[in-house]
């Protein structure tokens, strides 16, 4: 792991309990239609920073997929924040198991896909238009 991708992780961290902390907030309070505006606010900051830090990182130039390691590590640590947040009761009455059971499922078939295609290219060339 890279340097940025560690500080990526890190502030992901930060930035996921914290939009579970609003998230189950407003759930709680049954305030629906507010919902979109931290889920948005959270989605453009990480975006962003993955973003930044991605074109900073030093092993972009290399043969490293980095999109895909990226990915991996946004679905780790959101995937075991929720987890965690439910596991522990945090999470709001409406939010259940089987919900971040299913959205991890989801993620996680449309990660592999990611990565079968992240390996069959350097940096978006074929592979064997490289090498032949």
């Amino acid at each position: 792991m890279s340097r940025n991708l560690k500080i990526y992780g890190s502030l992901l961290i930060l930035y996921t309990f914290a939009f579970h902390y609003y998230l189950s907030s407003l759930l709680n309070d049954r305030l629906y239609d507010l919902v979109w505006y931290p889920a948005g606010v959270y989605a453009v900051v990480i975006f962003i920073t993955a973003w930044i830090l991605g074109w900073k990182d030093p092993i972009r130039k290399s043969r490293i997929h980095l999109a895909f390691m990226y990915n991996l590590v946004t679905y780790c640590a959101t995937n075991a924040i929720w987890l965690l947040w439910i596991v522990t009761g945090l999470a709001a009455k409406t939010e259940s198991l089987s919900n971040v059971l299913i959205t991890m499922a989801i993620w996680g078939l449309f990660l592999l896909i990611h990565f079968h295609f992240s390996r069959k290219s350097i940096k978006g060339m074929i592979r064997e238009r490289i090498f032949d």
